[in-house]
Formats: C-alpha cells, sequence, structure tokens
C-alpha cells in the first residue's frame, strides 16, 4: 500500500579507493529483526528512469540471497513517477515500498523520509536517475562488514568543462573546511549502518553536506569508487546558484560544529574587536583634544559607530545563542 507522508520532519534525541576518518566509531550493534539491506531512492519528476532503476536493484539484489526492500520516495512529482513506482509496488511486492510527499519538499525531506521508514541493517542511498549502478551495492555493503558506518560512492563521468571546474572548487573547499579527504561530497549513492542515520536530523539541503555532520557524530567514515553514468532521461534538478549557495551553507554548517552550543562566542569575539577599535579611534580623538589640534570629527564619528556596533553584535550573538538553546 502506498503511503502518504504529511510530515516527514520529525526531530528526535574498478579498483576500490579506500579514505577512513580516524574517530571513534559508533555501536557496533545488530539491529534485531528486520530486513537486511534497506535501498532508498527519492523521486522528482523520474518517470523515464524509475522502472529501470527498480528492475536494476531487483536483478541485482535478488541473486544475493538477503532481505532487502526498496522505498521509493514520490517527492511530490508532477509527471508519472508516481503512477509508475505504484506499478513497479505492485510487480515487486513485498519488496518494493511507495511513499509519497503531496508536494515537492526537496531531496534532503526524502530522504528523511526515506531513513524514518528504513527497517534494514544497513542502509542504501541512491538517485533515482539512472546514473548509478545497483552492482555497486555489494562492494559497498562490504565496506559496512568490515566495520565502517558510513561508505562515500564517488565516480567520475565526461562533463563539460562549465560544470568540471565549480565541482572541484566545491569538493576542495569542503575537503579542506570539514578535514574530510573523500572525493565527492554531493554525489548520490552512499551505505550507511542504520544506527548511523536513525537519529539523524538534516534541516533543508542539508543532504549536501550528510558526511561532515556524521562524523562529528563520531562514525567512521570509507570511500569506494563507483560507476558514474551520464542521465540518459529527464534533466538535472540543479540550478546554477547551487555553487554559491552549496559554499554558504558549508560555511553555515562550519560555524555551527565548530562553535556547538556556544555561537554567543564567535558574536563575542567580534564584538570585542570593534569595541578596540573604537577605544582606539576615542583616545586619537582625546588626546588631539588635549594637545591643543582641535577636535577631529571623523575620529568621533567613528569612535561612536565602532561601539554601537559592539554592543549590537553583542546582543545579536546572545539572540543567536538563546534561540540556538531553546530550539
Amino acid at each position: 500500500m502506498t503511503k502518504r507522508i504529511d510530515s516527514f520532519y520529525q526531530h528526535s534525541t574498478s579498483p576500490v579507493e579506500e579514505v577512513t576518518i580516524q574517530v571513534t566509531c559508533l555501536e557496533d550493534g545488530v539491529v534485531d529483526g528486520g530486513k537486511h539491506v534497506s535501498v532508498i531512492v527519492p523521486l522528482y519528476n523520474e518517470e523515464k528512469n524509475v522502472q529501470s532503476v527498480v528492475e536494476d536493484l531487483e536483478e541485482t539484489l535478488i541473486p544475493l540471497g538477503t532481505e532487502y526492500d526498496i522505498i521509493l520516495v514520490d517527492d511530490g512529482s508532477t509527471d508519472r513517477t508516481l503512477e509508475i513506482a505504484q506499478a513497479m509496488q505492485s510487480r515487486y511486492h513485498p519488496h518494493v515500498k511507495v511513499l509519497v510527499h503531496d508536494v515537492n519538499k526537496g531531496k534532503t525531506a526524502a530522504m528523511m523520509t526515506g531513513f524514518q521508514h528504513a527497517e534494514g541493517k544497513y542502509v542504501i542511498l541512491m538517485d533515482g536517475d539512472g546514473q548509478f549502478r545497483a552492482a555497486d551495492i555489494p562492494k559497498m555493503v562490504e565496506k559496512l562488514e568490515r566495520g565502517y558506518d558510513v561508505v562515500n560512492g564517488w565516480g567520475k563521468k565526461k562533463e563539460p568543462i562549465t560544470k568540471i571546474v565549480p565541482s572541484l572548487i566545491y569538493n576542495g573547499i569542503c575537503q579542506r573546511l570539514f578535514s574530510l579527504p573523500v572525493h565527492q561530497f554531493n554525489l548520490g549513492f552512499k551505505a550507511f549502518r542504520r544506527e548511523a542515520v536513525r537519529d539523524l536530523y538534516l534541516k533543508k539541503d542539508e543532504h549536501r553536506y550528510i558526511l561532515p555532520l556524521l562524523k562529528d557524530k563520531g562514525c567512521t567514515i570509507a570511500e569506494v569508487s563507483v560507476d558514474y553514468l551520464p542521465r540518459l532521461n529527464g534533466k538535472s534538478k540543479y540550478g546554477a546558484m547551487r555553487i554559491p549557495c552549496g559554499i554558504m551553507d558549508m560555511v553555515a554548517l562550519k560555524m555551527d560544529l565548530t562553535l556547538g552550543e556556544r555561537p554567543f562566542r564567535l558574536f563575542g569575539m567580534i564584538s570585542f574587536g570593534m569595541l578596540s577599535v573604537g577605544l582606539l579611534f576615542g583616545l586619537y580623538a582625546l588626546y588631539t583634544w588635549l594637545s591643543g589640534a582641535g577636535m577631529l570629527w571623523w575620529n568621533v564619528v567613528l569612535t561612536v559607530a565602532f561601539l554601537l556596533s559592539s554592543v549590537n553584535v553583542l546582543l545579536v550573538g546572545y539572540a543567536v545563542e538563546t534561540a540556538k538553546y531553546h530550539r
């Protein structure tokens, strides 16, 4: 039966190339009951791809002889995606499950819905655009079996220079900002232990930074190469603003991860710096007046501006920390 999702943000308390982040591992527990592998496929206007994606998954997973389920999350598609997904559900029952957002809420929301309904010990995230092969799932699961909490898929495909350069810049900044040496942060093919994503809360568009967020939780991360194919049907959902918006988002996330529960500290340091500059201008104005050179009014204006600004920044910092504490 197709299940419609009205509320999805339920916040709760090729050779293989490997990159491992040395941090404390999550508990290595086995999920009691449930299926062995859950594959989550977010869908938005993928009517030309959804059938081939599901058939590829079925052809790959059936011979493995393990329990599995395929969770198709239709994120408010306006074409025949939902109709075809429901046909796949009928054809491959009980392996295929369809969840529905009545309106388009974004990829992050679709992922969260899938995570909340995944029953497997291992959870695979796979885009529904037909650019990945299910045949790469076993080697990702093998990494999870070896004890890693997260496996990041990465791959190369022929793209115009206008896409290659921004992607290199974006991934290069991410690598240095989060000290996470993976090739690609935003490729839509990843595998997780269920414990890693069970209590994960993502805000809008934070699916791009799921790796830094899970690293911050203490997950071990490995990386494997996967086939990354050109899109044959449909069109990309990413516009020209993806890179600048992505950079702003990653800087905000870095600040959030670094400052943790105390953003007031950053605002306090900025306020102290502005206060110091204001006092220097004020002392210089006082010195020129006492020495008989007259009052330098531009110094007075700068003094007042910096002092008032330092107070404003301090108050903003207090408001931000208070809001974060009560969130």
